[in-house]
């Protein structure tokens, strides 16, 4: 298993063992790959907020989406 798979591994066991959905845990390695194969600008605000909200989107609050 490469290093990528791992931390995708790594990713999807954080998000299920917290209670969350698979939406999430997919936004969250799409946005891990985007970065490691240099296409997200973490140093674009504008960028960053439209991904957070993205993320917030996709979490269950009190078991709802």
């Amino acid at each position: 298993m490469d290093y990528d798979e791992l931390i995708e591994s790594a990713i999807r066991k954080s998000v299920k063992d917290s209670g969350q959905g698979d939406e999430l845990a997919t936004v969250l390695v799409n946005w891990f790959q985007e970065v490691a194969k240099g296409n997200a600008n973490l140093d674009d605000p504008d960028e960053t907020r439209r991904h957070s909200e993205i993320l917030y989107d996709a979490t269950t609050r009190n078991g709802e989406g």
